[in-house]
């Protein structure tokens, strides 16, 4: 896929998270179905968060790679190998113990959730060019 194809389709998936963000309000989006588990609303933070961290952090550093220079070396684990096979994680559940650094807080409005994704998409846009 290249740069144009892959900007198109997280356009759409952003969109997709958009339209069902606006399907809900506040109390639905931080309500969490057990103590130990997250609400929606904290699972749409850590997407924003993981996205401008992680994932928009490491095309940047591919993008100021000089030719010849490796950055980062090593190799998929077999893990990574399936995931980039499917195209995406696996549909199972991941639980991590709650922990204040990893945890995302359960957001404030909509709107903090709407700009963020909106955000990791005009970042994104920037990268697609």
């Amino acid at each position: 896929m290249n740069r144009k194809e892959t900007l198109q389709r997280f356009e759409e998936l952003t969109k997709t998270y958009l339209d069902e963000l606006e399907k809900m309000d506040l109390q639905e989006l931080t309500q969490k179905p057990a103590d130990d588990e997250w609400s929606l609303g904290q699972m749409y933070l850590h997407l924003i968060h993981s996205a401008l961290t992680m994932q928009l952090q490491s095309i940047k550093v591919c993008h100021e790679q000089q030719e010849g220079v490796v950055l980062i070396s090593g190799e998929k684990t077999e893990a990574g190998i399936q995931v980039f096979a499917q195209g995406s994680f696996p549909p199972i559940k991941i639980h991590v113990p709650p922990t204040n650094q990893y945890t995302p807080p359960q957001p404030t409005t909509k709107e903090e959730l709407v700009l963020g994704l909106k955000n990791v998409l005009d970042r994104m846009r920037k990268w697609g060019k």
